[in-house]
């Protein structure tokens, strides 16, 4: 799930992966958790442990709903005139 958020930096330049600050974060605000995924007898493939993965809750999924498509006001950082 980090993987597929894509976030964009403060002045719009050049996006990124979310980090795991960025997760935490949301986690953190209840929009998503930690799952970990299988034990060795279950998968059809040897891990070594059990793998750690982030799914949104369904606050999240409220969240996203509640959101719109686009942003509705200006960019704050980075593009402001300066008097």
């Amino acid at each position: 799930m980090a993987k597929e958020m894509i976030l964009p930096n403060r002045r719009g330049e050049w996006v990124f992966k979310a980090s795991g600050a960025t997760m935490d974060s949301l986690r953190d605000a209840g929009l998503v958790q930690r799952v970990y995924f299988g034990e060795d007898k279950q998968l059809g493939f040897r891990l070594g442990r059990m793998a750690p993965l982030w799914e949104i809750t369904p606050a999240g999924r409220q969240a996203v709903q509640d959101c719109p498509d686009t942003f509705p006001g200006e960019p704050v950082y980075g593009k402001k005139d300066k008097p």
